[in-house]
């Protein structure tokens, strides 16, 4: 038996170790446009309203065998959108411009569908939204509009799943381009308390060296 364990064990290994690569660190540079939107809950009066957005990073991959790669990064984002509510049984309509900025450290696992052309990417992605610009105004049935200064929200943490697919364009010299339509979604409430938000973007990111 302890030798049917180890033949199971054994084999498996040895075939990884066959089709695993060289260790080499891939490095790329990438710029995402987005668009930035919240879902809510519309039976509370609630309403949210996409706006454009954007993210940009430095990125490493590393290839654990033919097929498969990690991939991590250090990125900057700046997200976009609006938060509408009414109370008073709509008499007044409050909006908030949203607009803020944060460091993007994800970590994501890459599957190489087809010849290293195609390929499909998840993970997950730690976010640190460090600084807010956003604006408060208020309106009430008759037209009249107010603004009101905004809440200053707290730096906060917080991690966004993270799904992409993607084709790879070769160049000479082993450099690479990707275009990668890919979405994310926040796990945890962000600023808005009972909503989710969501970026949708194409993703270009050029690898050197491939």
């Amino acid at each position: 038996m302890k030798l049917v364990g180890f033949i199971l064990v054994f084999i498996p290994l040895t075939l990884f170790s066959q089709e695993k690569l060289k260790p080499k660190y891939v490095l790329g540079i990438s710029l995402a446009p987005e668009i930035n939107f919240l879902w809510v809950d519309k039976k509370n009066s609630q309403q949210g309203q996409s706006r454009p957005g954007w993210s940009g990073s430095l990125n490493l991959k590393y290839p654990l065998n033919k097929v498969i790669s990690m991939r991590s990064a250090l990125g900057y984002g700046f997200k976009r959108f609006n938060y509408n509510y009414s109370y008073l049984i709509g008499y007044y309509q409050r909006t908030k411009e949203i607009s803020f900025s944060e460091v993007e450290l994800p970590v994501l696992i890459q599957l190489d569908l087809k010849d290293q052309i195609s390929f499909f990417a998840t993970g997950l992605e730690l976010v640190y939204c460090f600084k807010n610009f956003s604006k408060n105004s208020m309106n009430d049935a008759y037209g009249i509009s107010e603004e009101l200064p905004d809440t200053k929200y707290k730096a906060i943490f917080n991690i966004t799943y993270v799904f992409s697919f993607g084709y790879n364009i070769k160049f000479p010299k082993r450099n690479s381009l990707s275009l990668e339509p890919m979405a994310k979604v926040y796990i945890r409430d962000h600023l808005i308390t009972h909503t989710r938000l969501w970026n949708i973007g194409l993703k270009s990111t050029y690898y050197f060296g491939k």
